[in-house]
């Protein structure tokens, strides 16, 4: 019960804080000690004002302040009666302090294109003042007066607005510029209600995609069309007008050197019939030749160049190991002589 009492007392001495809304009411405990009411407002705490005595008559108290029983009330509370309000007895003291800070109403709302908006306050017409900050990201620019003292001015931000009695804004065909905030303020300038309007963009429809990718490709498909066209006219030019100077020459001689080697059609001896037979070193020895004796060895020398007859190909036999004495060289030998010759050697 103690530490109830004193924190009672310790209430009382200190005071408590209060927040009320625009247009609401404040109440004051008015003890039996109670003799005046002091108020310093919250942007000039060095001014004090009376609100309240005692012993004054009540036509002192204006509309707004009146005495109910115990309590002192402050009807239609404003940014005005923001402050500080100590309560003193009739030798000064301090009874009790409350400090009270009044805001506007505020209110967000979400809309999207085409759709309705109806906001406002109970204000009366002399005092109804609409002002309207559009979405920006500089908040510092000067408003636009859609209202003023109950007469429509300005709508250019918010095309569509209409103003009701006795200060209310209606608009039925909302456009994104209507994004931003409406203040709604006294004669006084006081703030009593403040809107926040969040325009929704209308929804994406994905049949633009289709439509977007569709004239993406023909734009495409044209500017290759007309590349590849242009392409081969200039390829065309180029090869009209330039000569075949890029082209490598090609000479073509016929046997501008022998080859080295025998060809093909070379390899066939000539026929040659020789009218008389021709023995160079008859061998006198009674051992068989040697096989070299009969075929000698090639030699790399080049191949004389021998016109290709269609006669049939020469033979050559070796008749026996044992030659007789040449007889004498006559056209009537019929015996068959062996001739060995090394320019004969083809092989």
């Amino acid at each position: 019960m103690m530490i109830l009492l004193l924190f009672l007392a310790s209430c009382v001495s200190t005071g408590f804080s209060y927040n009320r809304e625009y247009g609401k009411e404040f109440k004051i405990v008015l003890l039996s000690v109670a003799h005046y009411i002091e108020f310093n407002h919250m942007d000039s705490s060095d001014q004090t004002l009376i609100v309240w005595k005692r012993d004054d008559p009540p036509a002192r108290e204006d509309s707004r302040r009146k005495v109910a029983g115990i309590y002192f009330v402050i009807k239609n509370l404003t940014q005005l009666d923001s402050g500080l309000y100590t309560v003193r007895d009739k030798k000064g003291r301090k009874v009790s302090t409350k400090s009270l800070v009044v805001s506007e109403h505020k209110m967000t709302l979400k809309r999207g294109v085409s759709e309705e908006l109806m906001v406002g306050f109970d204000l009366e017409p002399n005092s109804c003042n609409i002002y309207f900050f559009p979405e920006k990201e500089d908040e510092e620019h000067t408003p636009a007066t859609v209202a003023r003292r109950g007469k429509l001015l300005e709508t250019l931000y918010c095309p569509g607005l209409m103003l009701l009695w006795p200060c209310e804004l209606e608009n039925n065909n909302l456009e994104m510029s209507c994004s931003g905030r409406f203040e709604f303020r006294d004669l006084n300038d006081n703030k009593a209600l403040v809107v926040t309007l969040k325009m929704e963009p209308p929804p994406f429809n994905k049949s633009y995609i289709g439509i977007g990718a569709g004239i993406f490709s023909a734009v495409l498909s044209c500017c290759c069309c007309f590349k590849r066209s242009c392409c081969r006219s200039s390829s065309k030019k180029d090869q009209s007008e330039t000569p075949n100077d890029d082209e490598p020459a090609v000479y073509y001689h016929e046997y501008e050197n022998e080859p080295v080697g025998p060809g093909p059609e070379q390899l066939n001896p000539p026929s040659y019939t020789p009218t008389v037979p021709l023995i160079h070193n008859p061998p006198t020895m009674d051992d068989p030749p040697a096989f070299s004796e009969v075929y000698p060895p090639a030699r790399q020398e080049d191949v004389p160049t021998v016109p290709v007859l269609s006669d049939p190909e020469p033979q050559f036999e070796v008749k026996g190991l044992t030659f007789p004495s040449a007889p004498p060289l006559s056209s009537d030998s019929t015996g068959c002589d062996v001739y060995t010759s090394d320019k004969l050697n083809f092989l």
